[in-house]
């Protein structure tokens, strides 16, 4: 058995260092030369950019469930299956029109999925909306106060 001479970890490999030291010194020249990597990519996709979509594609078709459900888990603490839940407790609807999503993803053509309406302060999912009521939540500054007012006004009231 070997010793990696930097940490003093026991290594099976022939390599010189550890896996762990290797990754460490891996990750720190790829952040040292992070202008000319980024130079050398980004011309390997001008030249190969039929490639590079069609491989594209194909992995998106492939892991879309799953990156949907890492981006809700990372950003809500929901689950896809949670999500599911949710989708069908509302009956696939937007929970403040009742109307059903309507705005379709510019890339695949598709219906986008409901947002998902949770209380900046305190992290809490309120419910899934549709794109046009999660907006004007969001541009009223999720204030009840002024979505009072600005019935208010439509009633003709102020």
């Amino acid at each position: 058995m070997k010793v990696c001479p930097k940490c003093n970890a026991s290594r099976e490999d022939s390599v010189n260092d550890c896996q762990v030291c290797n990754r460490k010194r891996a990750r720190a020249w790829a952040i040292a030369h992070k202008d000319e990597n980024s130079k050398r990519a980004s011309e390997w996709n001008k030249k190969n950019r039929e490639r590079r979509n069609k491989t594209s594609a194909k992995s998106g078709r492939k892991n879309k469930k799953s990156r949907k459900n890492n981006h809700l888990l990372k950003t809500y603490g929901l689950s896809l299956e949670s999500y599911q839940a949710l989708f069908e407790k509302q009956n696939g609807v937007c929970r403040i029109c009742k109307k059903a999503e309507s705005i379709l993803d510019k890339r695949t053509g598709e219906k986008v999925m409901l947002a998902v309406d949770h209380d900046h302060a305190t992290g809490r999912i309120r419910g899934l909306l549709c794109g046009n009521c999660n907006r004007a939540l969001g541009l009223l500054g999720d204030s009840p106060e002024i979505l009072r007012t600005a019935a208010d006004y439509l009633e003709g009231k102020c």
